[in-house]
């Protein structure tokens, strides 16, 4: 399998800058409501790090909200720790313990094996585009791509369909 490079050697990928973006979401929780979702991201070239914020709101009450840390390698984002809360419950974490080759969990003592390209639920949607420029030729229509989620419980097998490209103007 493939082995994780020192995520402390500065990356050679292209990353976007620092940002955010401020979207409607629906969600079946909340039937009829539409949640202010504000995701802000932070790449830190220099220092090969990253954080990743997620926070919906409704009313101006939060929902929900997520966070993901971690370092940037050649390989793409390589998460440290996750957390999310939610109105309803407490924060929980998951733990990415690369040199004990585990993930750890705040809420439980599960432990697993670490899988190799592993992500988070905030991490995994730059990770995607990380992996479209580093390899175009995969991700033709018609394509899948697996991706191993670590969840505050759980690690689930995620999979992206590729269903065509698609130009999005923006100012």
């Amino acid at each position: 399998g493939e082995t994780l490079r020192d995520p402390a050697v500065a990356p050679s990928l292209p990353l976007p800058p620092s940002g955010r973006l401020v979207y409607w979401l629906a969600h079946s929780a909340y039937p009829g409501a539409t949640a202010r979702t504000v995701v802000e991201w932070t790449f830190d070239a220099d220092r090969a790090s990253y954080e990743i914020q997620l926070q919906a709101a409704v009313g101006g009450f939060v929902i929900a909200g997520s966070r993901s840390i971690g370092q940037i390698a050649d390989t793409g984002l390589v998460p440290l720790r996750y957390t999310q809360r939610t109105a309803t419950r407490s924060e929980t974490a998951v733990n990415f313990d690369w040199a004990g080759q585990r993930v750890t969990y705040s809420a439980s003592r599960a432990e697993h094996p670490i899988p190799v390209g592993v992500q988070d639920p905030v991490s995994v949607q730059f990770q995607v585009s990380v992996l479209a420029q580093r390899s175009p030729e995969r991700l033709q229509p018609g394509a899948r791509l697996p991706v191993q989620v670590a969840r505050p419980n759980r690690i689930d097998q995620a999979e992206f369909k590729v269903i065509g490209r698609e130009t999005v103007l923006t100012a």
